[in-house]
């Protein structure tokens, strides 16, 4: 039958034209009191012989069993707060659909409803199945302005999605029943690790107070047949009081752009690579995002993730760890640029054990370790493991207060090799403006660090130059506009004492102009 709304829409050509089925007609009552599950079951039953849309009108829907989704089947209320479906019972989800590999579900959409499971399970026991929507194995699957609240498992919970789409979703108080080590309970979850493309987006969505992560992407195929799936995108979403607002577990390609994340018990972001099989996680991206005033980083690099990361355009401020943390040695291209770390806890930016091809450029790095820790940097490169071709340049590394809390401005506590420190800025700091014991392959062109300095002065044998740099200079040069040759006798972390010698041999008995060049390489 064809009872839809005559001001209805449908952003889906798939569904234009096709039949409507008024899930009333077939038997649902939207009292909120009547079990509707099996009067909602036969409209969706009937809307799968050859597509349609099964339509829920304003009412609470109550359902003591899952509704289980078919191809071609759009699953539509009249928005958040005027249709609801209510789940209530124990070990399954409000919505299911179920797919293979082979043989996915297709133009699958769920659209403009609250689905309530603060009802679901029995209160104690968790169960990974008992969320809002359960989806697995989907293709041009969408998941448009749905309300997710209150599942024990998680909101939103689909695997092995291609060419699909959550938009404009609220997922807020799943993982009722979550506890450290369990699996799930996020707001919204997508599993991956059956194509290789596996291509959803997640954006203008919100996950609010969720027992476990707020968004994420995470591997999960069997050990035996995961594939390292990727392009996964997480767009213009916020995530606050989750344990973490956006995560991403062993796969590739993963973006999160424009998105914001605030007030999470834990991690703002984190890229994280599985304890199992799973092959780590590569080439993601975080871009134009705010990561404030969480629980513990901004972002996160655990577990041995991040070959392959940049960071960029974001503002990474106010955190009870660092503004970006790696915490493992990395081997490859990591990158921190165009962006603001400040007011964190601990440092600015901080690698933690080693890694190679570690980037940090064009950043503003100040006022960090507020938490009153006394390693507490602009950018620092802890533990014990070596760096190899570290680049920190182009930055403003300050602490602009009367009593600093940013220690130093880039501190190396391990071994590095082929590292360069240039035309970076650095002023105010507690202790200064670089802390390390090898020196640096390159240094230079730092403001606040002078390593290059010369001129013209006029001495007498045995005077001093002033060279003013930072530090003791590894070099100088010198010489005149007549035959006595000029030679430092000492140098110093101030000066250079002259020795003018004539061309006998003897001690200058004059002055003389020397021009002069001073480096630290």
């Amino acid at each position: 039958m064809d009872d839809s709304p005559s001001d209805s829409t449908t952003e889906n050509a798939f569904f234009a034209g096709k039949p409507w089925h008024d899930a009333v007609a077939y038997g649902a009552s939207g009292d909120g009191t009547t079990d509707d599950a099996t009067g909602i079951q036969d409209a969706v039953d009937a809307a799968a012989e050859g597509g349609g849309t099964v339509y829920l009108p304003p009412g609470t829907y109550r359902v003591e069993s899952p509704v289980t989704l078919r191809s071609g089947v759009r699953f539509r209320g009249e928005g958040m707060g005027a249709t609801t479906l209510v789940a209530n019972g124990d070990d399954y989800a409000a919505l299911e659909g179920f797919g293979t590999a082979d043989d996915p579900l297709t133009d699958l959409s769920v659209e403009a409803m609250t689905i309530d499971c603060s009802a679901l399970g029995d209160g104690e026991t968790y169960s990974t199945g008992e969320k809002c929507i359960y989806f697995q194995n989907v293709t041009r699957c969408r998941i448009v302005a749905v309300y997710a609240y209150g599942a024990p498992a998680t909101g939103i919970g689909t695997d092995f999605m291609v060419d699909s789409l959550v938009h404009g979703c609220i997922a807020e108080r799943n993982g009722r029943l979550w506890s450290p080590g369990d699996i799930g309970s996020n707001g919204i979850g997508i599993g991956a690790g059956r194509f290789s493309a596996e291509t959803v987006t997640v954006s203008d969505c919100h996950a609010v107070d969720n027992g476990n992560n707020g968004v994420m992407f995470e591997a999960q195929g069997p050990d035996a047949e995961n594939v390292h799936a990727g392009f996964m995108t997480a767009v213009g979403c916020t995530a606050r009081r989750n344990r973490i607002g956006f995560r991403d577990s062993a796969d590739r390609a993963v973006k999160f752009v424009g998105c914001s994340a605030t007030k999470n018990d834990e991690h703002g972001f984190v890229v994280s690579d599985k304890d199992d099989t799973s092959p780590p996680a590569t080439e993601h991206r975080i871009a134009d995002c705010h990561a404030v005033d969480n629980g513990e980083h901004g972002v996160a690099v655990l577990d041995g993730a991040g070959p392959v990361l940049d960071v960029a355009d974001c503002q990474l401020s106010g955190n009870s760890g660092c503004g970006a943390f790696v915490a493992e040695p990395v081997d490859g291209a990591v990158s921190v640029s165009d962006s603001a770390a400040f007011e964190n806890a601990r440092s600015g930016v901080r690698f933690e054990n080693g890694g190679d091809h570690l980037r940090v450029t064009d950043c503003a790095l100040f006022r960090n370790g507020t938490g009153g820790v006394d390693d507490a940097a602009g950018v620092a490169f802890a533990g014990t493991e070596p760096y190899r071709c570290a680049s920190i340049s182009g930055n403003d590394c300050y602490d602009d207060r009367d009593d600093p809390t940013q220690q130093v401005g880039v501190a190396f506590a391990a071994d590095h090799e082929g590292t360069k420190i240039v035309g970076n800025t650095f002023s105010g700091h507690a202790e200064g403006a670089l802390r390390f014991e090898g020196r640096p392959e390159l240094l230079r062109d730092n403001v606040g660090y002078r390593t290059e300095n010369g001129g013209r002065e006029a001495v007498a044998d045995g005077g001093e130059i002033r060279h003013g740099l930072t530090d003791q200079p590894t070099g100088v040069t010198l010489q005149t506009e007549s035959e006595i040759r000029a030679f430092p006798a000492e140098i110093d972390e101030e000066r250079v004492e002259i020795r003018l010698m004539a061309p006998d041999g003897e001690p200058a008995d004059s002055t003389e102009t020397v021009y002069w060049e001073a480096w630290i390489r």
